[in-house]
């Protein structure tokens, strides 16, 4: 019986950290274009270098908490095409992404410097 109750109690907190990462998706929506109907289709995305684990990782809801102050949530597309307009540091992509939406995921993810020197590049 003790097993079967700690089962209970496993699955309920792990059902109460997924809602509690849904709930948080799902207000914050894509930060660049706004998405957030289908709460499957936000990711996080990590800010920086100060990643230590994947949310999905995480053991327990405070290192959700913490780990998710490190993320913007972003819609499977955004996320899609930041990462390619990324790859390998080159122009790949860019040609396919908005600018301005593109000018705006760099600002934000980056830093001003970073968006200046790409511009830059782009130009020569």
């Amino acid at each position: 019986m003790s097993f079967e109750n700690d089962s209970k109690k496993k699955q309920e907190y792990y059902k109460g950290k997924k809602q509690y990462i849904s709930l948080y998706k799902r207000a914050r929506g894509c930060k660049f274009c706004g998405y957030n109907k289908c709460v499957s289709a936000l990711d996080f995305h990590h800010i920086g270098e100060g990643k230590e684990v994947s949310i999905s990782n995480c053991s327990s809801l405070e290192k959700i908490k913490k780990e998710i102050t490190k993320c913007v949530v972003l819609c499977k597309n955004c996320h899609a095409e930041l990462h390619e307009s990324r790859e390998g540091g080159t122009m790949v992509g860019y040609e396919r992404i908005d600018t301005k939406k593109l000018g705006k995921i760099l600002q934000i993810l980056s830093g001003q410097d970073r968006l200046n020197r790409i511009k830059k590049e782009a130009t020569i």
